[in-house]
């Protein structure tokens, strides 16, 4: 039996800690607020900085697995400032079972669940959503301030097809990617939400 004062309780408890503070390090919404700092003009995030004084809104747009959590972050950050900010909006896509976003911004930016979970093909529904993202972006003045949330999974969460004479149909690219990945990892679907057969 080990005590509080052998060797091994205390290496055990110091591995304890060092794993604790390495999870702790790499959580979307940690990384992000730490980040983040506003003062009422100006917004840093990481080494860039914008200058919003004359800006009307702050639209944060995203796609991908950690985006929730970003968001979370980035919104923590602000709130606890207590400075006035602009008009906060947005859009980001995430995948079934993503935390919703609650407290003040919750009807100020949209979290859509916009695809099934290990389901890593583009659906109608991203499509779709992704043009609402876009319409978020396209709406920027000159002087406001668009935000990028972007982290792993987005490759099925944000597309947007480029229209030409012969249009790809989103049954065209759901059918690309899924024999992409059915070559290259030799893997069927498992989210049961798109049709495919479920992998054993």
């Amino acid at each position: 039996m080990t005590t509080g004062n052998s060797p091994c309780y205390q290496l055990r408890r110091d591995a304890i800690a060092i794993r604790k503070a390495g999870v702790e390090a790499v959580r979307s919404d940690f990384a992000v607020a730490h980040q983040t700092d506003w003062d009422g003009r100006w917004l840093t995030i990481g080494e860039q900085v914008f200058d919003l004084k004359n800006a009307q809104q702050l639209i944060v747009v995203g796609a991908g697995k950690a985006t929730a959590g970003m968001l979370g972050g980035l919104l923590s950050a602000l709130k606890d400032s207590r400075k006035k900010l602009p008009k906060i909006a947005g859009w980001i896509n995430v995948p079934e079972g993503s935390a919703a976003l609650l407290g003040p911004y919750q009807n100020s930016i949209t979290v859509c669940q916009a695809r099934p979970q290990r389901c890593n093909e583009p659906t109608k529904r991203v499509v779709d959503r992704t043009e609402r993202i876009l319409s978020y972006v396209r709406s920027a003045g000159r002087n406001d301030c668009v935000i990028a949330l972007i982290s792993g999974g987005r490759s099925a969460l944000l597309c947007s097809p480029i229209e030409a004479n012969e249009p790809i149909r989103g049954f065209d690219m759901q059918e690309s990617t899924f024999r992409v990945s059915i070559d290259r990892f030799g893997k069927q679907c498992n989210c049961g939400g798109c049709g495919r057969p479920k992998s054993s």
